[in-house]
């Protein structure tokens, strides 16, 4: 029963069409004088037209009796419009009555609406059109073409198709004003739309738009995701939350970002902090197929009429592909943009009703006066190193090894959706039984290599042996002064002692204590050749640290600092004085390394807020040390022989334990007096001054 009233519905339907194209077929013949031309210019001979009107028959007589064809026709014409009960499919009416419900439409907008629709839809209209460009365009205006056909007075529709008109501004008509064909004057919002508005009945007026304007699903994520930019996200709330409440008129925000850091994510977090509904301009449609500019553009406009009046927001992804597509480059592409490019631009980012927000991959291209426009305009970076250690936690943890985790985290431009996209690929081709470390790495140093940035550091086959500051023997608690430059990010520290005591290391493990990059650069990486070349390169490097907030590292500083009273040349003072200069001036965490405190300038010494001396290990140290890594290296415990070897080692330090480990890769250790042996040979082969304190310091 149920598909039957189905069918008929679908009948009823059809024939409703059928009826509504040939009164307008019939209209536009009868009502334009164009009966006559119709036949005589053969256009009767168009078997789809004759069909419409019913008179299929007559087409070979329009050439042997024209004058009777032409009044049969007429007489055709006036009864189609005559008895027609309806000129438009009920689907389309009700849908128009739904729309003005929303968007408040004047009732001759209403009927030019309609007609656009039916004639876009219909090419047997557009046909009958085709008589115009032969004998009216000369002698009638398009208004004056739609008063006759709609039989509304051109004041009326003059007034209903001007720019200010709800029917312009709405997006749901534009008017090619410079068109003299009319069925390219009126051109409907989108053939979609012009589908769903005459084959489907919709109760809600959001389905009118969906393949255009869709509601965003909400998300799972909290603050905690966006920590690494909580004061932003503080800033966008309160300026959102104001603006909703408000109904403030032109509210425009610019996120920006390189693809894949959650710019997406970020807009549909906003709506959910701010219980709001979030709808966007969509790029594609449901056959995946993209949508192209103007389309884009008349559905922004549209959606400031279905939401002007609601609690909304309106997001609006990859921007700098729209402006490119509907010409509107000049103005975004930096080239100096038409009047009317600009007015326009203006309109939509000063009179939207719907606070929208922005985004794009790059403002690089977008013309500063543009940026000027927007509210707000936000950076989206990729996480902090921590953020990126969480993500790929959650969706590699699984697959990989901690070790290919801390080399994930570490790459500073990997966007949290390369993780998520390497972990879909990892789902297909391995299972949670089996590491995939190789392919994981080969997935993402690919799509980084793509996107421009260098590969992931490569796998090494090495035992992972983090760096612990209680292996590390100075007579200051290093956690505790990580966590006093935590408190207070602004510190200069010289650390000195033998190599190899964990100097350079500690630097490295501070700026991942902080959630910070870090920048490494050896004395031999800043001294240039030519002259004021190491002053530059020394600028350079604190020019860097800033612009990326890291934590700076001069390892073996000693031919930059060196006693400016022992100098033979100029450039070695200045060199000397640029540095200071350059550490006075720099308001973040910068550590400078040495083996050879003495040869110091001591005068700059005095910059450094602190001075820390890194010594060999203590015996308790390096007994703890080598058990642990015993264990690492599943080796059997060590009896007291062997750490009685351990413990008459002198001079021992972390890197001596780095070393043996290295060695381990193409030597694998045997057991635990295997271990002990080499790092006898280690120290053995150390050439340590008299003057340095030898041995183990007491614990």
């Amino acid at each position: 029963m149920a598909a039957l009233i189905k069918e008929e519905k679908e009948n009823t339907l059809e024939q409703e069409k059928i009826a509504s194209i040939r009164y307008w077929v019939a209209n536009i013949l009868y009502q334009l004088d164009l009966i006559e031309p119709y036949v005589t210019l053969g256009f009767f001979r168009r078997p789809k037209l004759a069909s419409v009107l019913g008179m299929k028959d007559l087409k070979d007589e329009s050439e042997k009796n024209p004058q009777f064809v032409i009044e049969r026709i007429q007489k055709v014409c006036h009864e189609i419009i005559e008895t027609t009960r309806s000129p438009y499919p009920s689907n389309l009416e009700k849908n128009v009555a739904s729309l003005y419900k929303t968007i408040d439409l004047t009732d001759t907008e209403q009927e030019i609406l309609k007609f656009a629709i039916i004639m876009d839809y219909s090419s047997e209209i557009q046909n009958a059109l085709f008589v115009l460009e032969e004998k009216i365009n000369q002698e009638r205006s398009n208004l004056k073409i739609l008063s006759l056909l709609l039989e509304l007075s051109e004041k009326s529709i003059k007034k209903a198709l001007s720019p200010n008109s709800t029917l312009s501004l709405s997006g749901l008509i534009t008017i090619r004003y410079r068109s003299s064909e009319l069925y390219e004057y009126l051109d409907p919002f989108s053939s979609t739309f012009v589908d769903i508005m005459v084959d489907y009945e919709n109760d809600d007026v959001y389905d009118l738009f969906k393949d255009a304007i869709r509601r965003v699903s909400s998300v799972t994520l909290t603050y905690n995701d966006f920590s690494h930019i909580s004061h932003e996200i503080q800033v966008l709330r309160d300026f959102l939350s104001s603006s909703i409440k408000q109904k403030r008129i032109g509210t425009n925000i610019l996120i920006y970002g390189k693809p894949g850091t959650g710019k997406t994510e970020l807009a549909k977090f906003l709506a959910k902090i701010l219980n709001v509904e979030l709808f966007e301009v969509s790029y594609a449609d449901k056959r995946d197929e993209p949508i192209n500019g103007k389309e884009r553009i008349a559905a922004y406009k549209v959606a400031q009429y279905l939401f002007g009046q609601k609690s909304v927001m309106l997001l609006f992804d990859e921007i700098e592909d729209v402006f490119d597509d509907i010409h509107l480059a000049s103005a975004f592409l930096g080239k100096r943009p038409t009047q009317e490019n600009k007015g326009w631009i203006n309109h939509i980012l000063e009179k939207n009703r719907v606070p929208t927000v922005w985004i794009s991959n790059s403002i690089d291209i977008i013309d500063p006066a543009i940026i000027r426009r927007f509210d707000l305009v936000i950076h989206m970076p990729v996480p902090p190193r921590s953020k990126r250690k969480a993500i790929a936690e959650q969706f590699l943890g699984k697959y990989v090894s901690k070790q290919t985790i801390n080399i994930i985290s570490e790459h500073e431009n990997i966007a949290p959706a390369t993780i998520s996209k390497a972990s879909n690929v990892l789902d297909l081709i391995t299972n949670q039984k089996k590491r995939a470390d190789k392919e994981a790495h080969f997935i993402i140093s690919s799509m980084l290599e793509a996107q421009g940035h260098k590969p992931l550091s490569k796998l090494k086959n090495l035992i992972s042996f983090s760096y612990n500051p209680a292996y590390i023997n100075t007579t200051i608690d290093l956690e505790h002064i990580a966590q006093g430059i935590a408190e207070n990010p602004n510190a200069r520290i010289c650390l000195y002692g033998p190599p190899g005591t964990g100097k350079s290391a500690f630097g490295k493990w501070l700026a991942n204590r902080l959630d910070r990059p870090f920048i490494v650069k050896k004395g031999s990486d800043l001294l240039s050749m030519w002259v004021g070349g190491t002053e530059k390169n020394i600028a350079n490097a604190f020019q860097e640290a800033e612009k990326d907030d890291a934590v700076l590292i001069f390892d073996e500083i000693d031919g930059l600092l060196q006693d400016r009273h022992q100098a033979h040349r100029s450039w070695e003072v200045t060199q000397v004085n640029e540095l200071l200069t350059q550490m006075e001036a720099f308001e973040g965490i910068f550590i400078a390394t040495t083996n050879l405190m003495e040869n110091l300038d001591q005068a700059s010494l005095r910059r450094f807020d602190l001075k820390l001396h890194f010594d060999y290990m203590r015996l308790n140290q390096a007994k703890t040390m080598f058990i642990e890594l015993c264990q690492i290296l599943d080796l059997k415990s060590p009896d007291n022989d062997i750490l009685c070897i351990v413990a008459s080692l002198r001079n021992l330090t972390p890197g001596d334990f780095a070393a043996v480990l290295r060695q381990n890769r193409f030597h694998p250790i045997k057991d635990a007096e295997d271990f002990a042996k080499r790092l006898q040979e280690e120290v053995m082969m150390k050439n340590v001054s008299s003057n340095i304190k030898m041995g183990f310091v007491a614990s």
